[in-house]
């Protein structure tokens, strides 16, 4: 798939509220029927209400939309996309195949917005740019090691091979955030970029996942994620933006580890207690939460992992991961 580049152009704001507001007068498309089930399953979440106010953020509706029929720049990416019914595919496929490893795209809240999406694509319509980025960047990591057996199952149809679509998703999605304007932060740019941080560790591509880390981490801190605070269980927002920073902390950790770089992120000031592990079911989200866990106490006592540079430091990191691994909370 060739790729053509894209102009930078001016950007619109609009916030969330009033893009719902105007999306009201669509009506849902019957080939998302299929996408519709992930509404009515909520699978680690345990609740439907949704908000995408972090923390009593200052600017929580920092959304940057363009005009797809005047400017180029949108033009030009909604060209990578394929039609409609594919891209139903190969969203149902994310949700299917990705999203349960870090859980940090919640399906209702985003199938009613994707939903939205199309009708506005369709239309013609003001689009958000940070949905349409994070779009990108779920078909790359859906088509990224996609075999045909599976493209058969899944009902895909890709014209060329699945890596160098994958390639052309990813690639165009990160054009197309230039566009966001600086400063509009939102947990929708976090959620694009951690999974191009993912896209880069499927490559093998570490130094670029280590500098998107750093792009993902000043996210974060902007909407104020590296803060404990208490929050309601019914705020999905907030679980989204706790379950990407333990996601970022660990990766942090790990190519901090691969490539001898200093590990950039502080730990929030206090974690919940983990569930009973011997009388809870484990959740999807449950070895996430253990792996923070474990890389939080190493990073409390050695700040980096550079700093394990002695035998007698690596046999008390083995010690204190064995202890970990067998104790659970321990």
């Amino acid at each position: 798939m060739s790729t053509k580049p894209l102009t930078k152009t001016p950007t619109l704001k609009r916030t969330r509220g009033q893009t719902e507001e105007q999306d009201s007068n669509y009506e849902t498309s019957s080939s998302t029927s299929n996408l519709i089930n992930f509404m009515q399953a909520d699978g680690d979440w345990q609740e439907t209400a949704f908000s995408y106010s972090l923390h009593h953020n200052k600017a929580p509706f920092n959304l940057a939309t363009l005009d797809p029929s005047a400017d180029s720049q949108l033009q030009n990416a909604l060209r990578f996309l394929p039609a409609k019914t594919q891209l139903d595919a190969l969203i149902e496929a994310f949700f299917s195949n990705v999203n349960h490893h870090y859980n940090f795209v919640h399906p209702p809240a985003f199938i009613r917005q994707y939903v939205n999406w199309s009708c506005r694509r369709s239309q013609g319509c003001l689009q958000d740019i940070q949905l349409t980025t994070l779009i990108f960047m779920m078909c790359a990591c859906v088509t990224q090691h996609l075999d045909e057996e599976t493209q058969t199952t899944l009902g895909i149809h890709l014209t060329q091979p699945s890596k160098d679509v994958s390639k052309a998703y990813h690639d165009a999605g990160h054009r197309l955030a230039e566009a966001i304007p600086v400063g509009f932060y939102h947990l929708t740019n976090l959620q694009w970029k951690v999974l191009s941080i993912c896209w880069f560790k499927g490559e093998a591509k570490f130094t670029e996942a280590w500098h998107t880390i750093g792009l993902a981490v000043q996210e974060a801190y902007e909407l104020g994620l590296h803060k404990s605070r208490p929050f309601s269980t019914q705020d999905i927002g907030a679980q989204i933006g706790r379950r990407a920073w333990r996601v970022l902390y660990c990766w942090n950790w790990q190519l901090s580890s691969i490539l001898g770089r200093p590990f950039i992120m502080n730990d929030i000031d206090v974690e919940p207690e983990l569930p009973d592990l011997n009388n809870t079911p484990p959740t999807p989200t449950l070895h996430t939460k253990l792996q923070y866990q474990l890389i939080s106490s190493l990073a409390k006592r050695w700040q980096t992992p550079q700093n394990i540079n002695s035998p007698s430091k690596v046999h008390d990191y083995k010690k204190m991961t064995l202890r970990k691994m067998t104790n659970g909370h321990g």
